[in-house]
C-alpha cells in the first residue's frame, strides 16, 4: 500500500508491526488482518487520514474502501 510521505507514526496497539516487510521502501505498509484504512492512516500519522490513503490506493483497493485485504 502506497502511503506517500508520512509523519512520525503511531501504533494502533501493542501488536502493531509497522516495520517494512520484505525490504519494501519506507513509504509502503503491509496490510494485516484487522487493519482498516483509518487504523493504517492513524498508525502512520498520515495527513488527510484514510481519505488520502484511499485516494492514493484506489486502484489496488477497489471501489469499496471498507474492504481491504491482508
Amino acid at each position: 500500500m502506497d502511503t506517500g510521505p508520512t509523519g512520525s507514526g503511531r501504533h494502533r496497539g501493542a501488536s502493531a508491526d509497522e516495520s517494512p516487510a520484505g525490504g519494501h521502501a519506507d513509504d509502503t505498509y503491509t496490510v494485516r488482518a484487522g487493519d482498516t484504512l483509518a487504523s493504517v492512516a492513524d498508525s502512520l500519522d498520515l495527513d488527510g487520514g484514510w481519505h488520502r490513503l484511499y485516494d492514493a490506493n484506489k486502484k489496488a483497493i477497489g471501489a469499496d474502501p471498507n474492504h481491504i485485504f491482508a
